[in-house]
């Protein structure tokens, strides 16, 4: 690190950018792979999958914005960057769309046994 730079240069950043996109995408296609499975159980299960599939887009536009915030905040210098409020709540409300996939099932699972 030089003394002109208030930041590390490494891909730290970079790798933290394609680490959320990754998970993102992952999300995106597992939750449109489910839709077409849950096809036979019923539009609600169909309705959650694409959820996560909407969650997932909205991680990936959350981690870009992000990423361009915090690339912005480095090369301008200053102290912290502003908390991930976008991302604590996107993360909160894909845990609340997981819990309600898991009571669904649960649900469908004493429904039919």
């Amino acid at each position: 690190m030089s003394e002109d730079r208030p930041y590390d240069e490494g891909l730290a950043l970079e790798r933290t950018a394609l680490a959320w996109q990754r998970t993102a995408l992952a999300f995106a296609i597992a939750s449109l792979g489910a839709a077409g499975v849950f096809i036979p159980v019923g539009a609600p299960a169909v309705a959650l999958a694409f959820g996560g599939s909407a969650f997932g887009i909205a991680t990936l536009a959350v981690a870009a914005l992000r990423y361009r915030a915090a690339h912005r905040h480095l090369h301008r210098g200053g102290g912290h960057l502003s908390p991930g409020l976008a991302v604590a709540v996107l993360s909160g409300s894909v845990l609340l769309l997981g819990v309600a996939c898991v009571v669904y099932t649960v649900v469908i699972g004493l429904g039919r046994g």
